[in-house]
């Protein structure tokens, strides 16, 4: 495997030689974009439909309340990860926003991920996005020959 400043290149053991470009911050920042405005809309669905039943589940007791926020919270957690994980596992290495961007998730290798490294990398993502807005995240891109956040890292994804 060599690896050009933006370019990955992987010699498969037919000796023929794959290129394939890096995704850049710039890219990076669209898909996650999109991304994000997409699962900003499933959190306010999921916002409107606590805020209707909010009444009703208050009516039970203070009890019922607090788990509801318990579950909400849950929910939220599952549609941010599951969000990013599932399609990257099972869409090819790609979200939404990757697909418009033209980018998606692979190996270091050059295979295509599957659901460990998915969720690993995007398990990671929390870190990554300490203390605010991905900064560790690009911090990790700038400084790695790769351009792979900690995520990446922990996953063994570019």
């Amino acid at each position: 495997m060599d690896l050009n400043s933006d370019q990955l290149n992987i010699e498969t053991p037919e000796l023929v030689a794959i290129e394939m470009p890096l995704a850049g911050i710039g890219s990076r920042f669209i898909a996650l974009l999109i991304d994000t405005l997409i699962w900003g809309a499933g959190l306010l669905v999921l916002a409107i439909l606590v805020w209707l039943f909010r009444p009703a589940m208050q009516a039970f007791s203070n009890l019922s309340y607090q788990w509801t926020v318990a579950i909400v919270t849950l929910i939220m957690f599952l549609l941010n990860w599951g969000y990013f994980t599932l399609f990257e596992a099972f869409w090819n290495g790609r979200t939404p926003g990757k697909h418009v961007a033209r980018i998606r998730v692979i190996q270091r290798s050059g295979r295509p991920i599957g659901i460990f490294e998915s969720m690993a990398r995007n398990f990671v993502r929390y870190v990554d996005q300490i203390p605010f807005f991905y900064a560790v995240g690009v911090i990790t891109m700038f400084v790695t020959r790769q351009h792979q956040r900690l995520g990446d890292l922990a996953a063994g994804t570019l």
